[in-house]
């Protein structure tokens, strides 16, 4: 007797092309989606870490106040995500920021 394919996602049994892998267009995209999933969760939060640092840095431009490595920390800044980096500040879309050897942290405005 000949082995039956499966369906990748149901595991129900196949009928019709010999290189079919999904018994029909839900299961083939409910396949996808699974496998994708964690990748697009480990982008999203990294998305949402860097709008967060944005907002904050924002803020602290905003107020034009001098602020310093722990109040970043306390707000939520995540110091590992940043968009780019130039010589000396590590940026976030458009504000830069370095912290220099007491702990200050300069924010500026790219434009």
């Amino acid at each position: 007797m000949k082995n039956k394919k499966k369906c990748l996602h149901c595991e129900s049994p196949l009928q019709g092309r010999a290189d079919k892998k999904f018994c029909d267009v839900y299961c083939r995209n409910s396949y996808n989606n699974e496998k994708l999933r964690e990748r697009n969760n480990t982008m999203r939060n990294i998305e949402h870490a860097l709008r967060r640092n944005r907002k904050i840095l924002e803020k602290k431009h905003l107020l034009n106040c001098e602020t310093n490595r722990n109040d970043l920390l306390v707000e939520g800044f995540a110091f590992e995500y940043f968009t780019h980096q130039t010589k000396d500040m590590l940026c976030v879309y458009d504000y830069a920021y370095s912290v220099d050897k007491r702990g200050v942290v300069n924010v500026l405005r790219l434009s």
